[in-house]
């Protein structure tokens, strides 16, 4: 069987079950894990199928929404980091899960057993986690930037300083050992302070292309972020600096 006609029977498998475990998918065609993901992720850009925690779905059928990402640069490494960012949540969590690609990707790899509470600005966020019933989600307000689906404005601000939060999911730009973690949307200067303020423990979420960069926005301090969590193909000198600051890192 050669690679169109093992994708040609996934699609058939997929659409004709809705739902499918991973791991049966891996017995039965009996490859690697790695060529399986591969094809999943080709599946998942056509509109196929659509990956999650330990399954894939059908998304053939017609959708009141349609999750249209785009292309999105680096997805295996964001996969990576999501999907263990994902396995940090606890049962009766409160956090915030603030808009970007790599922090989407969280979404997509909730434990399903899991209750806790989500609150995001980010569209694209919400409907992932909607199909979640252990988890409370709770979309923040204000004016939406249509080209990344979030909300951003005063209303936003007001919304997140009324919650007490365990842990902020968050990318950035940039992240560096002296000037801290950066991004390149001016008018996000003043969110960025208050999600940062919000909860107990800031966890980083960024590929390896934003380790040691430094870009056009500050965001907040070295000082305020608890962990990193990267890939592998971060550059160890600004890694090992990063360290140095007692920031933990976690490389996947």
């Amino acid at each position: 069987m050669d690679i169109s006609q093992r994708r040609d029977a996934l699609k058939q498998i997929i659409t004709e079950r809705q739902e499918v475990p991973i791991n049966e998918l891996n017995k039965q065609f009996d490859v690697s894990s790695v060529t399986l993901r591969n094809d999943l992720i080709y599946l998942e850009r056509i509109g196929v199928c659509k990956r999650l925690f330990g399954k894939v779905i059908d998304c053939t059928n017609p959708l009141p929404v349609q999750l249209n990402y785009g292309y999105i640069k680096n997805q295996e490494e964001k996969e990576r980091i999501g999907k263990y960012a994902a396995s940090l949540i606890e049962p009766g969590d409160s956090v915030l899960i603030y808009t970007g690609s790599t922090t989407r990707q969280i979404a997509r790899f909730v434990n399903p057993e899991i209750d806790f509470i989500a609150v995001t600005n980010c569209l694209y966020t919400a409907l992932e986690l909607q199909s979640y019933e252990n988890v409370q989600v709770v979309v923040l307000g204000g004016a939406m930037n249509r080209k990344i689906c979030a909300t951003f404005g005063v209303q936003t601000i007001q919304q997140i300083r009324e919650f007490n939060l365990d842990k902020l999911f968050i990318s950035v730009d940039g992240i560096d050992a002296r000037m801290g973690i950066t991004n390149a949307m001016p008018f996000e200067s003043e969110i960025n302070q208050v999600v940062l303020e919000s909860a107990k423990e800031c966890i980083v979420v960024a590929d390896h292309t934003k380790i040691g960069n430094v870009s056009f926005v500050q965001m907040g301090a070295i000082e305020q972020v608890n962990m990193l969590i990267t890939d592998t193909g971060a550059d160890p000198k600004a890694v090992e600096e990063l360290k140095q600051t007692g920031v933990d890192i976690r490389l996947v």
